[in-house]
């Protein structure tokens, strides 16, 4: 099954095809999904946005293995951005995202040491 999909940079969210938002509301109109550690910039997603909490991780439908404890719903009209402060950065586009709810993935990368999640 396919899915729709849309990444800001690292920050990937992919539509859930038959859910409802689950969990804890915790933000709304304007949600920071990443922050970047050496630069201070932020993957925002705003508009007519919530961002949903899971307790414990759950299986992200249609991709094996991949678990998430975000879940964004998206009602109306909604820009994912890579801001510094409020500025729009040149490093990515503005995207626009479609209502709908998805799940926000985190990436991981590997070292001989750990594996991690990807640190920006």
């Amino acid at each position: 099954m396919k899915t729709y999909q849309v990444r800001q940079g690292d920050v990937p969210l992919v539509m859930d095809v038959i859910g409802k938002p689950r969990g804890k509301k915790v933000a709304s109109e304007r949600i920071i999904l990443a922050r970047g550690e050496s630069t201070g910039h932020e993957h925002v997603l705003s508009g007519d946005v919530e961002l949903y909490e899971l307790e414990r991780p759950e299986r992200v439908p249609g991709y094996k293995g991949v678990m998430s404890t975000q879940m964004v719903l998206v009602n109306g009209i909604a820009s994912f951005a890579h801001v510094i402060g409020d500025t729009p950065t040149q490093e990515h586009d503005t995207i626009e995202v479609k209502p709908g709810l998805y799940w926000r993935l985190t990436q991981w990368e590997y070292t001989p040491q750990e594996i991690r999640r990807i640190a920006d």
